[in-house]
């Protein structure tokens, strides 16, 4: 079973979640790569016309690869991590499940990008980073708080108040935050294409009646 040790840090206020899976786990993500190369080359790109950046993408051709098998192993694994992180976001889980309902493939070449966007329809996002450069990948999420309210002035900058955070990501990393952070993976500048899956949650909730 992979292990991961989480790293959960305040964002504007929000939980972000950081993990890295562990060395002797190598094997999964060389098990993902041939499975994701696969699902590539039978999948045409979902990149909407209207997007201002360009990418390779699954997500309005194929949103539900958590359904395939040969992926159940990372399935399970961002599955567990984030019900970890629900608890520790003091989500009520006795009302119901927490569920993965939308997975999808990203790859970016080089000079490609995804913009500024939010995820609809769930509450929490996870992206599980399978291959990096070795430089990484540069993630930056951007505050909500004070986009319809008055802007009180703060004293000191922290990491409670502040707008904008960057995140560095490497190969076999995860990062679970909530859906309604606005996140964009920044301009990808390397020969080595950035291979991620994202992941969206939902709650099922339970029957009471």
């Amino acid at each position: 079973m992979t292990k991961l040790t989480g790293k959960f840090y305040g964002l504007f206020p929000s939980l972000l979640m950081q993990d890295r899976l562990s060395p002797q786990d190598s094997d999964l993500n060389i098990k993902l790569r041939a499975a994701l190369v696969a699902i590539r080359a039978i999948t045409p790109n979902g990149q909407p016309l209207h997007s201002a950046c360009q990418s390779y993408t699954t997500q309005w051709t194929d949103d539900k690869l958590h359904r395939r098998s040969e992926l159940a192993e990372i399935v399970a694994l961002v599955q567990d991590r984030a019900t970890i992180y629900a608890e520790k976001s003091m989500l009520d889980l006795s009302v119901g499940a927490l569920r993965i309902n939308a997975c999808w493939l990203t790859v970016l070449a080089k000079g490609e990008a995804v913009e500024m966007h939010t995820n609809a329809n769930s509450i929490f996002s996870a992206i599980y980073f399978v291959d990096m450069p070795p430089e990484g990948s540069v993630l930056r999420f951007f505050s909500s708080v004070g986009e319809n309210w008055p802007d009180i002035p703060t004293t000191e900058r922290n990491t409670l108040n502040k707008r904008m955070e960057i995140v560095e990501a490497q190969s076999g990393e995860l990062a679970v935050f909530p859906s309604h952070l606005i996140n964009e993976i920044c301009r990808h500048d390397s020969t080595i294409d950035h291979v991620s899956l994202t992941f969206t949650f939902d709650l099922a909730l339970t029957d009471t009646a």
